[in-house]
């Protein structure tokens, strides 16, 4: 999580108070924390679609900058951390407080970062109070608070409570975007063979998704160059793959068994390229960030095949096919050689990494 720059600040102060923004003109009493642990619960809970939220020291409601009085009230990151960590909250939260000068005073920001709204809800496992007085602030365990334009209040509607949870557990998302999800959660997931001795994966929380991989009694072989690049000489095996939800299939991959059936992955994206001087044709291959092709994978190798260093060998992620294409031109002309590369030769395939064949 980066800083904000001070040109970022400015159109901040020129903004009004938002479920994403809120001004202090100063920290609360050193005795009175519940009030800052609302506010920041209030807007981590917040339905803004804006991942970044900031809670902004030495600013009036009307974004005059006045300056962070030096006091004992000030606080640093590590207060902030304390305090939640004291306060018992649900769940970590990404956090940074830091400091901007803006004229002759000094700004304070308190900066929140909620990369999915299915992160929420976050909330106090016990509750806290700041004293008996009347006016202090006493907050609930268990209790929801969120920013609602420039107020925090408690949640107590129960459609809002309902969508909160549905989107937390993926119940508002369709059957592939929830596999998606639960494919990044490597751990969750185990395998086995059913009672066809075909194999399959299936995640533990919701044992429904699974992914199957039926027996191949055609015994079809793989002809793309890298899946042969291995000690074991033996022919790579294509391995039909169906993401399922139930016995709906959701997608299809095609797998691949090489290394003399050892090695299992899913089959990635080729990259294609003639050079126009030397006549040559090269292949490389990658993963698209955060596809399902790519999780999918990943989860297969932490689960079952465990050959990453053969895995970080081959394949590289992009985050789309142009920049990968982008990425292999230049890096072949320049003779960098930081990616693998497959070429024909005499009737076979060869390969190049670091400015050396290496078969």
């Amino acid at each position: 999580m980066r800083k904000i720059t001070t040109k970022k600040l400015e159109k901040l102060l020129h903004e009004p108070e938002s479920e994403y923004l809120d001004f202090k003109e100063d920290y609360s009493d050193k005795n009175k924390n519940c009030a800052l642990i609302k506010d920041i619960l209030s807007m981590a809970n917040s339905r803004t679609k804006q991942k970044d939220r900031f809670l902004i020291f030495g600013v009036t409601d009307g974004g005059v900058v006045c300056g962070v009085k030096a006091s004992d009230r000030r606080k640093k990151q590590a207060d902030i951390i304390d305090l939640l960590h004291n306060a018992v909250i649900n769940k970590n939260l990404e956090l940074k407080l830091y400091t901007l000068f803006h004229g002759s005073g000094e700004i304070d920001i308190l900066h929140l970062h909620v990369e999915d709204l299915s992160e929420q809800p976050y909330f106090l496992k016990k509750g806290c109070s700041d004293g008996h007085e009347e006016k202090g602030e006493r907050l609930l365990a268990g209790i929801l608070y969120e920013r609602v334009g420039d107020t925090n209040r408690p949640i107590v509607d129960d459609i809002r409570l309902d969508e909160i949870y549905r989107r937390r557990f993926g119940l508002d998302r369709t059957p592939l975007e929830r596999c998606h999800i639960y494919l990044k959660n490597k751990g969750g997931w185990q395998y086995g063979y059913n009672e066809k001795n075909a194999l399959y994966f299936y995640y533990t929380q919701h044992p429904e998704f699974t992914i199957l991989l039926p027996a191949d009694k055609e015994h079809e072989t793989y002809e793309d160059p890298w899946a042969n690049n291995f000690f074991d000489p033996a022919v790579a095996r294509r391995q039909v793959m169906f993401v399922k939800y139930h016995s709906t299939i959701l997608q299809t991959f095609v797998g691949v068994w090489s290394d003399g059936g050892k090695y299992l992955t899913v089959s990635p994206e080729r990259w294609y390229w003639e050079d126009q001087k030397s006549g040559n044709h090269y292949f490389a291959y990658y993963f698209l960030n955060d596809s399902i092709r790519s999780i999918l994978n990943n989860m297969i190798q932490e689960v079952y095949t465990k050959k990453t260093n053969v895995q970080s060998l081959f394949f590289q992620s992009f985050p789309s096919a142009i920049s990968a294409g982008r990425a292999f031109r230049k890096d072949l002309m320049r003779e960098q050689r930081k990616y693998m590369y497959f070429y024909p030769e005499h009737g076979k395939y060869r390969s190049i990494n670091g400015y050396q064949r290496i078969q």
